[in-house]
């Protein structure tokens, strides 16, 4: 039975689809991913609107494996020149959804909400992704198709704003180097536009914690005990905030390690969580300020059963986590209670 996803994906595993000894291993699919590893050096143009001006720009790419080898992250800056507002910077999750059979990109920057977009492969060396958002107020929808090649990548984007027609939104290439020319500071960098007021709750949380408490994927299976720490980081100005857990061995389950982010998306009018872990799950959820709880809510499938999850967050009075708790529905069946743990902050966490 599939983990129900919590906020900031604190320890919570699936009892069932764990092997008997240890963690899953990744999928056989991944290795179609594998081109997509190393350093990276690009270049190309960008137009943010229909007959507008081309603007230049370069790049610089890191992608590793992470989590045990169940994801791909690539960190990415690019520098649009000397006259640009700033660098951009992205940071990419790259998985294979086992539930829906399919590759899937969770993806962070200082340009806006998080976005969680399917990747279709056309052939063995062709990418493409389509995903929307909004731009000065106005929704868009883009088409990404990248073209894989022995030492890079060739790429582009279609992009429509509003009922308006496509437009070539980005062009570029890329190559493999040794080493990236120039670091990828993700955590310093600022925020690309205006912090959604939204997200201030959220920062007050970042820190580092430690966690205890219980899970069950089965109310007639017993409790299993856990424990582990979290550390909770501000990126962007406070735009985003991302965590990453590592739990304590449990006997036969392994170790347990996470990746998750959480953004406010303006045009969902809600947050938005991203999850990754070496279980083999990634996934996107939805999330909402109830009353001054983080109350979130994710549905998925496993084995052709569908699975439905509430998880509610609480913060003590100086805004950190203290405690959470989760219910699931599997099937027909009833609501059950999942999962429960209680929080410690250690200490606080910067933008």
């Amino acid at each position: 039975m599939h983990r129900t996803p919590l906020i900031l994906s604190a320890v919570l595993v699936s009892v069932a689809a764990l092997p008997a000894q240890g963690a899953p291993k990744p999928a056989k699919e991944l290795a179609k991913l594998d081109r997509l590893i190393g350093h990276f050096e690009g270049s190309g143009t960008v137009v943010m609107a229909p007959g507008g001006e081309e603007q230049k720009w370069t790049m610089t790419s890191h992608c590793r494996k992470i989590l045990d080898g169940h994801c791909l992250q690539e960190e990415m800056v690019v520098d649009l020149g000397p006259n640009g507002p700033g660098p951009i910077v992205f940071r990419n999750i790259y998985g294979w959804d086992a539930a829906n059979q399919r590759y899937v990109s969770a993806g962070i920057s200082n340009m806006g909400a998080p976005k969680f977009e399917t990747i279709h492969f056309t052939d063995d060396d062709t990418m493409v992704t389509t995903g929307s958002g909004s731009q000065d107020g106005e929704l868009f929808v883009d088409r990404w198709v990248t073209k894989i090649t022995k030492d890079g990548s060739t790429f582009h984007c279609d992009r429509a704003i509003g009922g308006g027609p496509f437009f070539t939104h980005v062009e570029g290439t890329s190559k493999r180097v040794k080493a990236a020319a120039r670091g990828v500071a993700v955590n310093a960098t600022a925020s690309f536009g205006p912090v959604p007021t939204e997200m201030a709750p959220m920062v007050k949380t970042a820190g580092s914690y430690t966690m205890k408490g219980w899970f069950l994927m089965d109310p007639s299976a017993p409790k299993v005990e856990f424990s582990g720490k979290e550390d909770v980081m501000s990126l962007f100005g406070g735009s985003i905030l991302e965590a990453w857990v590592t739990g304590d061995p449990i006997e036969n389950m392994g170790t347990y390690r996470s990746w998750s982010a959480i953004g406010w998306d303006p045009a969902k009018n809600c947050y938005v969580q991203l999850y990754a872990n070496n279980m083999g799950e990634i996934g996107t959820s939805k999330g909402y300020d109830v009353d001054g709880d983080f109350v979130f809510m994710a549905q998925h499938t496993q084995a052709g059963t569908p699975v439905v999850g509430r998880i509610i967050v609480k913060c003590d009075e100086n805004g950190c986590f203290s405690k959470s708790n989760s219910h699931t529905i599997v099937g027909t069946s009833k609501p059950f209670h999942s999962f429960e743990a209680t929080y410690s902050r250690k200490q606080s966490g910067g933008k």
